[in-house]
């Protein structure tokens, strides 16, 4: 119960609570040996760190996560883990961040476990960016989001579509992007994803201020990119629409 709280709250926004409830689950996990739960929550914990910007934390969580789940024999926990140390290397501009991520989605594939698989592609597309290769950011983001879509995992559409609208940012599809915002803001308005809303809120307001950071950071090195990607909104909307 303390890390889906954890989990609640780290999704609100309330960090503060957040790892308080972490830290709680984590106390119970390891008192009943559950390597599983041990995993999945320091993997979690690490995420929230990241976000923070507390970087040591973040890793030696990533790390101690990645050893519950391969002294548990958790192999799916284990590759989840390495998607989340890929992310973190990414943040913090280490290279070799995509190194883990083709076996990863080869696993995935293979076992048939497409919440791994689309958490992969979304991280190939942040670091594809992040490196200016917004054409095939955009595709893959593209993908994820067809994938999360299909499935209906709500909060993941959610992310998609930020990820989405940063990409058009910096390919210089402004009113697209502003379109892709809203309709993240709407989306997480309804699974209370605040954080998440408030990122799109943010970026939207840097387009309407007159252009965000990540859109001057890439526009030279996405120019090229954005004559050959047209952000189709029908196709996005399609994808995305409620049954």
């Amino acid at each position: 119960a303390y890390e889906y709280l954890g989990l609640a709250y780290h999704l609100e926004g309330d960090h503060e609570h957040a790892l308080e409830m972490y830290n709680d689950a984590l106390k119970h996990a390891t008192k009943v040996r559950d390597l599983r739960a041990t995993s999945t929550i320091l993997r979690r914990r690490g995420d929230l760190y990241r976000f923070l910007g507390k970087r040591d934390k973040a890793k030696r969580d990533i790390l101690d996560s990645a050893l519950a789940a391969d002294r548990g024999g958790h192999l799916d926990l284990l590759w989840y883990t390495r998607v989340a140390d890929a992310h973190f290397r990414m943040t913090i501009g280490e290279s070799g961040a995509a190194d883990a991520l083709q076996p990863a989605l080869e696993y995935a594939r293979k076992t048939g476990l497409p919440k791994l698989e689309a958490d992969v592609i979304k991280v190939q597309a942040h670091i594809a960016l992040s490196c200016g290769e917004a054409h095939s950011a955009y595709r893959l983001c593209i993908q994820c989001l067809g994938t999360v879509s299909r499935l209906g995992m709500g909060l993941r559409v959610t992310s998609a579509l930020v990820l989405l609208g940063q990409i058009s940012v910096a390919l210089g599809h402004l009113s697209a992007a502003k379109g892709l915002f809203n309709a993240a803001i709407k989306q997480g308005r309804k699974q209370n994803y605040q954080s998440k809303v408030e990122q799109a809120e943010r970026e939207k307001m840097g387009i309407i201020s007159g252009g965000s950071l990540l859109s001057r950071k890439n526009s030279l090195s996405s120019r090229a990119n954005s004559a050959t990607v047209e952000i189709d909104p029908v196709r996005i909307k399609e994808m995305t629409k409620e049954e």
